[in-house]
């Protein structure tokens, strides 16, 4: 199958619009992330904000680049959306 670029422009977008409708969600108002929970300085598993948003970038990244070859895995194209909504919480 061949993805022109407008449908795919039009994809993109479409899951773009996605996440962000579920990131501004009613629910996500009152959560708290585990990332923001207390922990001890200095601790090597220590989870930050910079270290949680490279791995999402970076398995956002891998899922972009499974979609372009298998462009009709719909169960892909979940994951991805998942990803970018964890992503903009």
């Amino acid at each position: 199958m061949h993805c022109t670029l407008q449908s795919r422009l039009s994809a993109t977008l479409s899951l773009f619009f996605l996440c962000m409708l579920a990131a501004c969600g009613e629910s996500s108002k009152d959560a708290v992330p585990p990332s923001l929970a207390p922990q001890q300085k200095g601790s090597p598993n220590q989870i930050t904000y910079d270290r949680e948003a490279a791995t999402l970038d970076a398995a956002i990244n891998d899922a972009v680049r499974f979609i372009d070859k298998q462009p009709d895995n719909a169960l892909v194209a979940l994951e991805t959306v998942t990803l970018y909504t964890e992503r903009a919480r």
